[in-house]
């Protein structure tokens, strides 16, 4: 977007210093300030939601999904160890609700038996795992808060379950979510 959206304003600068602009200094401040005001616009959309995360080591980080993916990819020990069942804080939007009836959710299913779990997909490469949670509350288009823990990671997206004693169990129905106007 970053590069579009310079592309485009030296486009428009060109033009328009070109047809006649070149003697009118103030027709080109008055100019340039709206330019770099569609530049800052432009710059105000870039980049995903980072999400904080307090790792497995205590240590507090921000990174996205697609930061994660990268992490797993590099070494997928160093993402369970450092990752797998950390505290995670994210703000973002549901995409699709879906009751899919799994019973595993995650990369690591070994902490999941029982009932099936629903998915919520949320923007930004984030799935969240529940169980027992009323979908009927949930919309597509909504903003919400999430506090749980990462427990894997299902093709490209991070997947993120209820709070867990971080030894035996993963707690989906216990998944803190806020609802965001």
């Amino acid at each position: 977007i970053l590069s579009k959206t310079l592309t485009l304003y030296i486009y428009i600068y060109i033009y328009i210093y070109t047809q006649g602009m070149r003697r009118c200094i103030l027709k080109r401040k008055i100019l340039f300030v709206l330019l770099l005001g569609v530049l800052v616009l432009g710059l105000t959309g870039c980049g995903e939601n980072k999400a904080t995360i307090i790792d497995n080591n205590g240590n507090k980080v921000e990174m996205t999904s697609k930061d994660l993916v990268e992490v797993n990819k590099e070494n997928n020990s160093k993402f369970e160890t450092k990752y797998f069942l950390s505290d995670i804080d994210l703000t973002s939007t549901i995409q699709k609700v879906e009751a899919e009836g799994s019973y595993t959710c995650g990369s690591n299913s070994k902490f999941f038996y029982g009932d099936p779990y629903d998915l919520i997909y949320l923007s930004d490469g984030w799935t969240l795992c529940v169980r027992n949670y009323d979908l009927a509350k949930l919309d597509k288009d909504m903003k919400i808060r999430v506090k749980g823990v990462i427990v894997g990671i299902e093709g490209t997206n991070i997947t993120v379950s209820g709070k867990s004693d971080k030894k035996t169990a993963i707690r989906p129905n216990e998944i803190d979510i806020e609802f965001l106007d």
